[in-house]
């Protein structure tokens, strides 16, 4: 649910945020998923995309709240 009004509301209708940041809660959340629950592994390589991809994330954020001059 946060996911898909994240992105509808803060990336489509607002412009908020960048769009490639449209399917990073889910990605990660797919992920998480996988390793927690499922009898597969996750990567190295896709826990390192994940990692960038919630830093490129968490940056975003951050940047989007620092007052504008």
């Amino acid at each position: 649910v946060v996911h898909g009004q994240f992105v509808g509301e803060l990336i489509n209708r607002r412009h908020r945020y960048p769009t490639d940041l449209r399917t990073t809660l889910a990605l990660n959340l797919s992920l998480r998923q996988t390793a927690d629950y499922e009898a597969g592994m996750v990567s190295q390589l896709q826990a390192a995309r994940a990692l960038r991809r919630s830093e490129a994330f968490v940056e975003a954020v951050l940047s989007e709240r620092r007052p504008r001059l």
